[in-house]
């Protein structure tokens, strides 16, 4: 009865597992997440073994009662890589549009002086743009954090079949 009961908890911690990899593949992007995610970590790999032992004898009057509570909390949160929130400034562009103002200056104040070189079009601004870059960035950083997930997910899968 015991080991039944035992194969269907590991059975709904596998199951569990499996939902949280799914999570996982759904919203990689958000930091928030990965919180979320170390608390449900937390939450799947803390186990909680309560033993009871109650022993009379009638011939004497010594009644023995033993009760042992173990819980066994493991952690697998110290292999989570930590995330960290990136926030781009975006100086490069900050200083090409100073850089660009200085010009749109002398631009304005020749043409205000009626000479020929206040053309208007506006092709500097936003050169060089490292939305691309991020963007790769950004996806290496993800399937990084994917491979992280996985192999913790593995590990505790080890784990399981270790302690059967």
């Amino acid at each position: 009865m015991l080991l039944l009961l035992l194969l269907l908890l590991l059975l709904l911690l596998l199951l569990l597992l499996l939902l949280l990899l799914l999570l996982l593949l759904l919203l990689l992007t958000t930091t928030t997440y990965y919180l979320l995610l170390l608390l449900l970590l937390l939450l799947l790999t803390t186990t909680t073994t309560t033993t009871t032992t109650t022993t009379t004898t009638s011939t004497t009057t010594t009644t023995t009662t033993t009760t042992t509570t173990t819980t066994t909390t493991t952690t697998i949160l110290l292999l989570l890589p930590t995330t960290t929130t990136t926030t781009t400034n975006n100086n490069n562009n900050f200083n090409n549009n100073n850089n660009n103002n200085e010009e749109d200056e002398e631009r304005d104040a020749a043409a205000d002086d009626g000479g020929g070189g206040g053309d208007d079009d506006d092709d500097d601004y936003n050169c060089g743009s490292d939305n691309d870059d991020e963007e790769e960035e950004e996806k290496e950083d993800d399937d990084d954090m994917l491979m992280m997930m996985m192999m913790m997910m593995m590990m505790v899968m080890m784990m399981m079949m270790m302690m059967m």
